[in-house]
């Protein structure tokens, strides 16, 4: 009989598979020509990037060469990541629904390789918290949000559930707008709700943040930074 254990890691390894999969692909390439229309002086190209998000270039010719870009978002394609706020996280890095304006089509390479960049690391992110979703039974909240235009948050709860502890942690992850994977991150805040009833102490919180902070850089920083900090909040009981 196969055990949940057995299906658990069945499953956890799956996403990983996905995800290096994945991964060799969009180092490929991760769009595709949707439309191409030609209409007097101008080229009309709809570069749809693994269903995620469509990007109209618009290259005109006369007076003087200029390309203008627009990006969109899929929101039902964005939908299978619930219960993250996922959308917010897409629109703040691939800067949707703002037009762009550049001076030569030699410029279009060079976007689509930004583009390609930001979204393939966004999605290792997402990728990230699925597995943590999956793997850690104590992270309760995963939410990303975009306090202002230059700044992402992702914000994670863990909670004992012995002694109903919790621990709030929010991470800058503005990096990612620039194509760059937040390989050394670090929580800019780790704080314990104010009730003393649920509250860790000042000297466990900082803890954590030390455990964090002494955590290797490189990829996969965000689930191992969720998987340290998920240890310290089920070991908390036997330390407050």
């Amino acid at each position: 009989m196969t055990s949940s254990t057995d299906i658990l890691g069945s499953v956890i390894d799956h996403l990983r598979k996905r995800k290096l999969c994945r991964s060799i692909y969009q180092d490929l390439q991760m769009w595709k020509v949707d439309d191409f229309e030609k209409k007097n002086d101008h080229y009309t190209i709809l570069l749809n990037y693994l269903g995620y998000c469509c990007q109209r270039i618009t290259i005109k010719a006369n007076p003087f060469p200029s390309v203008t870009i627009f990006n969109t978002l899929n929101d039902s394609h964005i939908a299978k990541f619930p219960e993250m706020n996922a959308g917010s996280a897409f629109s703040f890095v691939l800067n949707v629904e703002r037009t762009r304006r550049c001076n030569a089509s030699r410029h279009f390479s060079k976007e689509t390789q930004m583009m390609s960049s930001l979204l393939h690391n966004l999605l290792d992110v997402i990728e990230e918290m699925q597995i943590a979703q999956i793997e850690i039974s104590n992270l309760i909240l995963i939410r990303f949000n975009s306090p202002s235009d230059e700044q992402l948050d992702l914000q994670l709860s863990f909670i004992n559930f012995q002694s109903g502890w919790k621990v709030n942690l929010v991470l800058d992850i503005s990096d990612l707008s620039r194509g760059i994977y937040p390989s050394e991150v670090l929580p800019h805040k780790v704080e314990s709700p104010a009730s003393t009833q649920y509250a860790l102490s000042e000297s466990m919180l900082n803890g954590i943040r030390t455990a964090v902070g002494d955590l290797d850089p490189g990829y996969s920083r965000i689930l191992r930074v969720c998987r340290c900090v998920s240890e310290a909040v089920q070991v908390s009981s036997s330390r407050q």
